[in-house]
């Protein structure tokens, strides 16, 4: 095992100028992009640096997803002066530029590729010692700052690689959460979903213990291992942690507490897969990122076409995960209740197709890009980013996966099954992904106000007292919306017991008619004046039917009224939308959800 020494605390920035002083440091090269250069993370360092007497040279000129030529910049840079300490202000280009810096300053004569990851480079050990290096990131997400990785674009190929020795790794990361407050929505979002692929693919990456051969010495032992015991503890928690804050930090900047624990989830998940190492996810988002045409990814103040890291890692991921589980289904299993699936009745051979699900309602809900389309590619660019994912042959052997077909035909598949443009494509009977495919998000931000308070009776809905103020988020019905309150919880609530909350405050009903397949409830709710049900109203489905229903959702029917399944929000989602045909009283029947007939029921 692995890691650098971390540091963490909010203004804990303050202290690396200390730190130089301590090292002895006498000429420091600081490095980080343009636009950091005039934000605060650079300026606190500086700062440091100045209060503290330490020499510096800044090198700002590092490049947003870094190539082979940026890389060799700033080599050229590092290599012109005499550097003892180098320290890298930025996000995950910025802190893998300044390991690539260090690393060839210290052996000048070595070709390029020497170090670079095979087949693409020659793949040599670092057997000489590199300076130290003092990492501060500024992104909740990269976690380059635990690990000996260093990823850029070879132009030459369209395809990322990079280098993987534990000697590149930082001496000493400084985490300060406030760092991460600069982050633009689309930033933040990005950076998370690199987190989260970070933690997912260590943890179902192949077992340490089922490496084969064993390296001849110990200076050939890749940084890179396979899941194991250790790194499993940093992986899974850091899954947990995403799954709690992530939305709160893509959703509200000035939320602290989001930001900074998925600061820490970074560093968790850096541990965790800077030792066991990442799969599928990685190796085929390095062609995405490097064939990228005309992509201008929002948030990113660069001056070229960019799929950011993030974003190109988590685009495949529904369908890799649905692809890999079969090896360690109780892996993905694991994974999918941490994000909020129900897995008390799904078969193990059903793991997958339910990670997939929950990870496309996850992303759905974070307004990622709609698949491979969305950020420029058509079918006809398969055979492209097939040739570019076949060189990663460390990502393909830790995907757990030993099947017959080839690497280019599973490739291909999983590439097709990553847009919906592509190839229709579902995983599993989801009613959240049905319904996630014909929401309706307002264009703008439409906020309402309860005019009365309202107790739930259904899982998924909101508790409200009058006066919250909710943010509508979806129009799945006329008469049931979707929206999230302001203490952040999140669910469906009637129309009928809130009013429009306009700019200028005052109040207007919201017209919404009824939807003609709720029939109205013999209970009102008391906190109802005005007239909601005590939860949404049932449909009008004769016992016998709802009992065949139950019993082919895989339920016993419970004699007790109000409450006839032990999830009913799935009942009611099965159901809800309009132009439903007859239900078969026999089982599910012929249900028509009036949506993409692709995700109908098999």
């Amino acid at each position: 095992m692995a890691s650098s020494n971390i540091r963490y605390g909010e203004g804990v920035t303050r202290e690396i100028g200390m730190d130089l002083q301590n090292m002895g440091a006498r000429n420091v090269c600081l490095m980080t992009d343009n636009n950091l250069s005039q934000l605060y993370p650079v300026e606190a360092v500086l700062e440091s640096l100045v209060q503290n007497g330490v020499n510096y040279k800044v090198y700002d000129n590092v490049r947003v997803e870094p190539t082979d030529s940026s890389f060799k910049e700033a080599i050229a840079f590092a290599k012109k002066e005499t550097f003892d300490v180098y320290v890298a202000v930025g996000g995950g280009s910025v802190i893998d530029t300044c390991k690539a810096a260090n690393l060839y300053a210290c052996h000048p004569d070595a070709d390029f590729l020497d170090f670079v990851n095979v087949p693409i480079g020659k793949g040599k050990p670092i057997t000489g010692a590199l300076k130290p290096l003092i990492a501060v990131p500024t992104t909740a997400g990269t976690g380059s700052e635990t690990t000996g990785v260093a990823i850029f674009d070879f132009k030459k190929l369209k395809a990322k690689t990079g280098i993987a020795s534990r000697a590149i790794k930082p001496t000493l990361g400084i985490v300060d959460p406030l760092h991460t407050l600069h982050m633009p929505e689309r930033v933040a979002a990005n950076s998370g979903f690199d987190v989260l692929c970070h933690a997912l693919e260590s943890y179902t990456a192949l077992p340490y213990n089922m490496r084969s051969p064993c390296p001849p010495n110990p200076i050939d032992r890749p940084a890179y291992q396979g899941s194991n015991p250790i790194s499993d503890v940093w992986s899974r928690h850091a899954l947990n942690v995403v799954a709690k804050y992530m939305k709160r930090a893509v959703n509200d900047a000035e939320d602290v507490k989001a930001r900074s624990s998925m600061h820490l989830a970074s560093v968790f998940a850096g541990i965790g897969f800077g030792n066991a190492g990442v799969h599928l996810c990685h190796g085929m988002s390095y062609p995405i990122a490097g064939n990228v045409k005309t992509y201008m990814a929002k948030g990113y103040n660069v001056d070229h076409p960019v799929v950011p890291h993030g974003l190109s890692v988590v685009l495949t991921s529904p369908a890799v995960f649905a692809f890999t589980a079969s090896m360690c289904p109780e892996r993905h299993l694991e994974a999918a209740e941490i994000l909020g699936a129900d897995v008390s009745n799904t078969k193990r051979e059903d793991a997958g197709l339910l990670l997939a699900d929950t990870l496309r309602q996850f992303l759905y809900d974070l307004k990622v890009e709609d698949g491979l389309s969305a950020v420029g590619y058509t079918k006809d660019d398969i055979p492209d980013l097939v040739r570019g994912t076949i060189p990663q042959r460390r990502a393909i052997v830790w995907s757990c996966q030993t099947v017959s077909q080839t690497q280019q035909e599973r490739m291909q598949k999983i590439y097709v099954q990553s847009d919906g443009h592509f190839e229709v494509f579902t995983t599993v009977f989801s009613p959240q992904a049905c319904r996630a495919r014909t929401r309706y998000r307002p264009r703008e931000a439409v906020k309402v106000v309860a005019a009365v308070n309202y107790r739930p009776q259904w899982p998924d809905e909101l508790q409200l007292c009058q006066g919250d103020v909710i943010q509508v988020l979806y129009r799945d019905e006329p008469s049931w919306w979707f929206g999230r309150l302001q203490n952040g919880a999140e669910g469906y609530f009637p129309t009928a017991c809130v009013t429009r909350l306009n700019q200028s405050d005052d109040h207007e009903p919201v017209n919404a008619n009824p939807s003609s397949l709720w029939s109205s409830s013999k209970d009102a709710a008391p906190d109802a004046p005005c007239g909601c049900t005590s939860g949404r109203s049932t449909p009008k489905v004769p016992r016998h039917e709802k009992e065949s229903l139950f019993r082919a959702l895989g339920h016993e029917a419970s004699s007790k009224s109000g409450s006839a399944h032990s999830s009913p929000s799935l009942l009611h989602r099965v159901l809800s939308k309009g132009h439903r045909r007859k239900i078969d009283a026999q089982g599910l029947g012929d249900v028509n959800c009036s949506i993409n007939v692709a995700f109908e029921p098999d």
